[in-house]
Order: structure tokens, then C-alpha cells, then sequence
């Protein structure tokens, strides 16, 4: 069957040699044109080559990037080049390719596959028809494979491209951004070329998905010490902390604190200052989440959990409240200062130094005086 259609466009070609080929690639853009799989693929390359050839034409792959009336058209058909990269590479054909020269591990060479997705063209063309095309789901069953297997040269190319900053491209490289926080060889040039991107929405994005990639596993202190690492690598850490995601930066701010990359009573004070009894709040529940002894649900064991925080740190955050409690007159919260005092409580319980215990003791005493 596929050597009688063959047979019959040879004929076309010596019975109308004066067919233009190029427009008839062009005249694909028809709303009943849909390629479905690699046997219509197989069958419509070798019909064009055919036409093609017989003209002394190369096939006119800018067609493909050009926007079309019929959208889904358009994607049937670069989806087909796309899975079936052995019939027709895109890399061959002329095009704008993403520079991927920073990269200190490139994409394979040999790779057709991976080749084609540093098409500069084509990308811009699967996010016009993401914005447009009304084929979300499509073009991202599309994308998956780029994001699985060349995250790094996606991220090159949607920093490249030279058109807006649409909010779908945003969505794209922020939910690329946990894979370089993770164990990537390119994850460092990969985020410091992005931290650096010109574009003024890049810097909030990349803080954003950190903030989420944290809050996906709430307390992984593994992820926050390398978002801490990554951080001070780009010199990001005060802006990083300035985040609106309230039990995120407290508890960043308690590991820089350990580290020594900031004096965490000022930063603390500095923020209950600025936001008043919202971040008051969030702090008192960041303390019930960290010493769960607290709410009575989980046994007392001895030892130090890996999640829980160290004593001098708890100290610097209940003496930071308390003096909270002086300085913010406007603030009426009689059930946080409950919350402290069962904190003091359960910190004499635990048997700290004599000084600290004398402290809280004093502690206990004005915040009962202060409820009334």
C-alpha cells in the first residue's frame, strides 16, 4: 500500500512539474490536516521529499515555527517530528539554536532527540501555542520530555527567548528551578544564570520556588540547608528573607543563625517590628511545630529530634517575643502569651542551666501579670 502511494505521487510529480512544494507544505495548515502517528508521519515526509527533490528544494522547515491558523494542526505535527526524530530532525534544518556554551555537561551530541530541543523556533512555538492555541494539556505532554531529560537547556531557551515574560513561561521555569536544587552537574551555573537573568520577574520566581520546594516537605532541614547554600553562594540571603512565606524564612533564618551569617534576635525583632502580630503569630506556631512536646500530642523522648530546634535558639526566639510584648502596645493577643508561657513551662521541665531557668521563671511571672 505504501509503494502504490508512492507510486502515484511519482506520477504527480512527471504529470505537474510546474507544482510549487514549498506552498503546498504551507497549505498544511488546513483544519482537516492531522498527523496521528509515525505511519502518516513516514507517509507525508516521503510525499514532500518526493516534490521537494524533484524541484532541487530542501524542505522549508520555518514553516513550522510560523503561526498558524489551525493550531492543532500545527502540534499534531511537531509532535510527530518530536517522537519520531529518526524520520525528520529538526537540529538538521536551519535554525536559531539556544546557546548552550555555559554548560559544563552539554546535552549528548549524538542525540537527535535532545538536539532538536535546542530549537530556539520550536520552543517559542509550543509556548505560543501553550498561551494560545487552547492545547495546555497537549503541549505539556509535549514538554515533559525536554523537562525530564535537558531541564538546563529549557531553562537556557525560555531566558533567551526574546518575547514577554508571559505568566505561563513564568509557571514553566519556576516549576524547573527545584530540579537544579537538587543533584543536577549543571545546577550551579544553571541558577546563577538565572538569579542573573535580565528579565526583573526572574528574581522573585527563582525565591518563590524555593519557598515551595521547602513547604513541599515542611521542615526537610536537607533542603534548607542547601537553599541556605545556594543563598549565600548568589549573595541572595537578605533578599531571600524579605520572602512573604512566613515559616519558611523564620526557620532559614534560625539555620543562617547557627551558621553565623546573621544575628537572628535583630532579624526577629526587625520583623515583628515591621508586620506586627501576623509574624508574632507565625512564630509562636513555628514553635509548636518545632517542639511538638509542647501540644502534649507526641511523647517526650530524650535526645534532640533531627527536626527540633537547639535551646539557644529557642531562648533567642522567647526573648525576642517577650520583648515583643513591651514594645507593641496596639497588639491585644492574650492567647499568644498563653502559648509562651507553656513554652517557659515545658523548658524548666526539660532542665535547662540555672541562669536560663531563673529567666523564664521571671519570664512567666510578667506574662502572667500581662494578661490582665
Amino acid at each position: 500500500m505504501f509503494l502504490s502511494k508512492i507510486a502515484l505521487l511519482q506520477v504527480v510529480t512527471e504529470l505537474a512539474p510546474s507544482l510549487n512544494w514549498k506552498e503546498i507544505v504551507s497549505e498544511l495548515d488546513h483544519p482537516s490536516f492531522l498527523i496521528r502517528d509515525r505511519a502518516g508521519l513516514r507517509l507525508l515526509l516521503t510525499a514532500l521529499q518526493l516534490g521537494l527533490q524533484s524541484q532541487g528544494a530542501t524542505f522549508p522547515a520555518e514553516l513550522l515555527y510560523q503561526s498558524w491558523n489551525n493550531a492543532e494542526a500545527q502540534l499534531s505535527l511537531l509532535s510527530q517530528l518530536m517522537r519520531n526524530t529518526d524520520l525528520f530532525c529538526i537540529a538538521d534544518y536551519p535554525h536559531h539554536a539556544i546557546n548552550v556554551e555555559i554548560l559544563k555537561s552539554p546535552p549528548e551530541p549524538d542525540n537527535k532527540k535532545l538536539a532538536s530541543w535546542k530549537c530556539l523556533g520550536l520552543l517559542e512555538t509550543l509556548l505560543n501555542l501553550l498561551e494560545n492555541g487552547g492545547l495546555y494539556s497537549q503541549v505539556q505532554e509535549l514538554l515533559k520530555e525536554p523537562v525530564q531529560h535537558c531541564p538546563d537547556v529549557l531553562v537556557l531557551g525560555l531566558l533567551q527567548l526574546t518575547q514577554p515574560m508571559t505568566k505561563l513561561r513564568q509557571e514553566l521555569l519556576s516549576s524547573l528551578i527545584p530540579v537544579f536544587l537538587g543533584n543536577h552537574p549543571n545546577s550551579a551555573i544553571i541558577l546563577h544564570h538565572v538569579w542573573h537573568a535580565q528579565s526583573p520577574l526572574v528574581k522573585p520566581l527563582v525565591m518563590h520556588a524555593m519557598a515551595e520546594w521547602y513547604m513541599r516537605a515542611e521542615h526537610d532541614q536537607a533542603r534548607l540547608s542547601r537553599i541556605l547554600d545556594v543563598a549565600q553562594d548568589l549573595k541572595a540571603l537578605s533578599m531571600l528573607l524579605n520572602v512573604q512565606r512566613f515559616p519558611f524564612v523564620i526557620d532559614l533564618s534560625c539555620l543562617a543563625s547557627r551558621r553565623e551569617y546573621l544575628k537572628l534576635d535583630k532579624w526577629l525583632t526587625d520583623k515583628m517590628r515591621e508586620h506586627g502580630e501576623t509574624f508574632v503569630a507565625a512564630c509562636v506556631n513555628f514553635l509548636h511545630q518545632r517542639c511538638p512536646q509542647i501540644s502534649g500530642k507526641v511523647k517526650e523522648e530524650a535526645g534532640l529530634k533531627p527536626t527540633q530546634l537547639p535551646s539557644d535558639t529557642l531562648a533567642i526566639m522567647l526573648s525576642c517575643l517577650q520583648v515583643c510584648l513591651f514594645v507593641v502596645h496596639q497588639i491585644s493577643f492574650p492567647d499568644l502569651i498563653f502559648s509562651l508561657i507553656n513554652f517557659f513551662v515545658v523548658f524548666i521541665r526539660f532542665g535547662l542551666g540555672m541562669c536560663l531557668k531563673s529567666y523564664l521563671i521571671l519570664s512567666i511571672q510578667w506574662l502572667r501579670t500581662a494578661t490582665y
